[in-house]
């Protein structure tokens, strides 16, 4: 009985190491996909001015985490081209988008694409808004208007405007940590407050009306998709502004923007991590092996119990046992006690004899058998 009792017990341990391995493996791997390299897709088709070669800081500084993954386009864009992309990313484009590509573009936000559109002041808005207008996902457009600011600005140049944390919207998460930025940008109109990330300060203008803090990044949510619409290129480039010994791209937190704008259009709360840096293993994996190293060493010494572990008995079998296995313990000799002389020889005369000293042995007759004796007559 016992024995089935350990077997049983034995293969419960078992059972229970395995479903606990099985759903710790189910949890490590929800992770690692949540973490996998979102690919973007950086187009250079439409004859930017910004392409790769002159963005290649910021590029590589996705590249070098383990969240992304960027491919440069060299084609015009066709239904297949999508295939996989997390994120299109089209600045400043000075060729015009066909019709095709436009609803391919259209086709890839349905599916739950996102969209990080980028203008600039030398860049034509007709082709960027041309994309907005055949999607119809936001109401956002790009003017052929620059944002100055005579107060405050770079190196006393108002289209160099310098933009404080008062006029980014805190509670997004593109804002994350970020303090100040340095851009050069188009005013993008938007009659949703609530979509505008940033602006230019009290002393910013655009437009022939003097527009007051004119909006130049806005975000917004459609199904399953994003949307980022900025009025700035150059401001994520290697090109320096004037007047300058560092580029756009390491002016101010310039960076920091970047890197949370994709982070918000990757759907991730906050930049898992940034310019390249090595980021921590997720807490999960530690609460899971921390759940592993508890799983073998209490299987571990169940099982060692359960094998060490005495067989019980009721408690009368103990009694009966412990009776017959019970050794006499020896008696304690006598001390001699002197005896008069008298009662002594009576002692020895009626003293039996001992194992020691065997009384002789007497050798009895064989009893032989009567011999008859017939007489002759």
């Amino acid at each position: 009985m016992v024995q089935i009792v350990r077997r049983r017990s034995i293969i419960l341990y078992i059972m229970l190491f395995v479903l606990l391995s099985q759903l710790i493996g189910a949890f490590m791997s929800q992770d690692t996909y949540a973490t996998e390299r979102k690919v973007i897709l950086f187009d250079q088709v439409h004859l930017q001015f910004y392409t790769s070669e002159r963005m290649q800081s910021a590029i590589n500084s996705l590249n070098k985490t383990e969240d992304y993954i960027v491919f440069t386009n060299n084609q015009r864009f066709t239904e297949t081209t999508f295939l996989g992309v997390d994120i299109l990313v089209i600045g400043n484009p000075d060729r015009s988008f066909t019709l095709q590509e436009r609803l391919a573009i259209s086709g890839y936000l349905e599916n739950g694409g996102n969209l990080f559109l980028l203008g600039d002041p030398r860049g034509k808005t007709s082709n960027m808004n041309a994309i907005i207008d055949t999607a119809q996902y936001t109401d956002a457009r790009f003017s052929r208007h620059v944002i100055f600011d005579e107060e405050h600005n770079l190196n006393e140049i108002s289209t160099q405007i310098s933009v404080s944390r008062e006029d980014l919207r805190e509670s997004s998460p593109i804002a994350n940590g970020v303090q100040e930025i340095v851009t050069n940008s188009i005013w993008v109109e938007d009659n949703d407050p609530t979509k505008v990330i940033a602006t230019g300060s009290n002393f910013s203008l655009a437009g022939l009306e003097g527009r007051s803090q004119p909006a130049w990044l806005v975000a917004s949510i459609v199904g399953r998709s994003r949307i980022v619409l900025c009025g700035s290129t150059r401001m994520f480039s290697d090109v320096k502004p004037a007047k300058s010994e560092v580029t756009w791209y390491q002016s101010q937190d310039n960076a920091r923007l970047w890197q949370n704008i994709f982070s918000w259009l990757a759907q991730q709360e906050t930049p898992p991590s940034f310019l390249g840096n090595t980021i921590p293993q997720p807490l999960s994996i530690i609460v899971s092996s921390f759940i592993m190293g508890i799983v073998f060493i209490g299987g571990g010494l169940g099982i060692y119990y359960l094998f060490q572990r005495k067989e019980l008995k009721p408690i009368s079998e103990i009694l009966k046992r412990k009776k017959k296995t019970e050794v006499p313990e020896p008696i304690a000799k006598e001390e001699a006690i002197p005896i008069p002389e008298e009662e002594a020889i009576l002692t020895l005369e009626e003293e039996v004899p001992t194992e020691e000293t065997p009384p002789p042995r007497t050798k009895k007759k064989k009893k032989g058998k009567k011999r008859e004796y017939r007489v002759r007559r």
